[in-house]
C-alpha cells in the first residue's frame, strides 16, 4: 500500500485540487471571495507542477549520461572502449557487454570484483548519478581474459 501511496501521490493531489477548485466554483460562483483565494492556490499548483516537470526533465537527462567503462588493474585504470546509457547500467548489461570484448568467446570470463559487495554499492552510486565511470577491478590475470589496449 505504502508504493501505491509513493507512486500516485502527486496525481491524487493534483486530482483533489482540482476537484475542489470546480466545486468551488459551481458552489460559489467565480464573484465570491471563496474562488478569488481558491485562483491563487491554482495559480501556487501550476508554478509547483512545473517546478516538478523540470526536475522530472533534469532526472530524464542525466539517464541518458554516457558511462564509460575501466578496468581498475592494480590502481592503474584501463579504457576498454566501452560505455554504456546511465539508464543501461545495471549488472546484466554490464557483464554482456565484458562478454563483447573477452579474447575467447567460447568460455565465460571470471571476475571476482563482480561477485563483491563493493560493486553493487558502486552499480548503486553510478545508477544514481554520483560517477560517470564505473571501474572494474581486476587482476592482471583477469585481464588477460579481455582483448584492451
Amino acid at each position: 500500500m505504502r508504493k501505491f501511496w509513493e507512486r500516485y501521490l502527486v496525481l491524487i493531489i493534483f486530482l483533489g485540487i482540482s476537484i475542489v477548485g470546480l466545486a468551488i466554483r459551481y458552489i460559489f460562483g467565480v464573484d465570491s471571495w471563496i474562488w478569488d483565494i481558491w485562483a491563487s492556490v491554482d495559480v501556487a499548483s501550476a508554478v509547483a507542477m512545473g517546478v516538478m516537470a523540470f526536475l522530472a526533465y533534469r532526472e530524464f537527462i542525466s539517464s541518458e549520461d554516457e558511462i564509460r567503462i575501466y578496468f581498475n588493474v592494480d590502481d592503474k585504470l584501463i579504457d576498454t572502449g566501452l560505455s554504456i546509457l546511465r539508464k543501461d547500467s545495471n549488472r546484466s548489461e554490464l557483464l554482456g557487454i565484458l562478454g563483447m570484448i573477452q579474447r575467447d568467446p567460447t568460455k565465460r570470463f571470471s571476475i571476482q570484483y563482480l561477485k563483491d559487495k563493493k560493486f553493487l554499492t558502486n552499480l548503486h552510486a553510478l545508477q544514481k548519478g554520483k560517477s560517470l565511470k564505473l571501474e572494474v577491478i581486476i587482476s592482471p590475470n583477469e585481464l588477460a581474459q579481455f582483448e584492451v589496449e
